[in-house]
């Protein structure tokens, strides 16, 4: 889906949404991609074009109009969606691996098994 389907979502107010926020390229060379939608909020990822960063964005159409919390990151249109269904990291899990991380010979046979 590309960032004209989304017209009505991107006026002066969405800066972040409608101009990329490294190279300042124009909603037109942004491809934005719905991830997931859930009744008046939409997970939107989008790449520039022109110098290939992508952000990932929440629009939340509210009482007060819409309001959108946005992140520069490096992951793709898949990633997001892969890690939007995945478990959350608990502490334990943090924990665990930085105890793995203490034994570097045995961490690297780990993650070559």
């Amino acid at each position: 889906m590309d960032s004209k389907a989304f017209s009505p979502l991107f006026g002066e107010n969405l800066k972040l949404v409608s101009v990329c926020p490294l190279c300042n390229a124009e909603k037109d060379a942004i491809k934005t991609q719905v991830v997931d939608e859930n009744n008046d909020a939409h997970l939107i990822h989008m790449q520039c074009g022109e110098c290939g960063s992508a952000v990932v964005a929440l629009v939340v159409h509210a009482s007060n109009g819409l309001n959108s919390v946005g992140m520069l990151t490096d992951l793709t249109y898949a990633d997001v969606g892969k890690f939007r269904s995945a478990a959350p990291i608990e502490i334990d899990d943090t924990l665990e691996f930085f105890e793995a991380l203490q034994d570097q010979e045995e961490f690297l046979k780990q993650l070559v098994k």
